[in-house]
């Protein structure tokens, strides 16, 4: 079981690499033109925004999926986080292959729609029985 500030410390870094994600890799990729379907970014740019995308996202998921087993509070803020974070970093790591994965992205919106509601409800049962079990002791 992870101690709390370990919790934290999952939380923070989901935070942070959406942050990332959000005012590092998406201006690049506008700017660069990646989001223009009509377009198959190469050259240098696919390069640098290779090396900026996959290594983060990578080590992103690495540690995530070692440590997610081990999360104990606050499950309803993490989980729906976590699956914000990875689709969207999923997307933007794709994005480097040129704006037809959009497609993509658009078609399979429904997942995180319908899992971002249900890891939320999924966290708040298992906060309460967590504080409930804490409690107790």
């Amino acid at each position: 079981m992870l101690k709390p500030k370990e919790n934290i410390y999952i939380l923070i870094f989901t935070i942070l690499t959406l942050l990332y994600i959000l005012f590092v890799l998406i201006p690049y990729a506008n700017k660069e033109g990646f989001f223009n379907e009509a377009v198959i970014p190469s050259g240098s740019e696919k390069f640098y925004y290779g090396l900026l995308s996959i290594p983060v996202l990578s080590l992103y998921a690495i540690y995530i999926i070692n440590n997610l087993n081990k999360i104990t509070f606050p499950k309803s803020i993490i989980y729906p986080l976590l699956i914000i974070t990875g689709y969207i970093g999923l997307f933007m790591c794709l994005i480097i292959e040129g704006g037809a994965v959009l497609w993509l992205m658009i078609f399979t919106i429904i997942i995180p729609i319908i899992l971002v509601p249900v890891c939320f409800i999924i966290g708040i049962k298992r906060d309460v029985d967590y504080l409930k079990k804490r409690t107790k002791n």
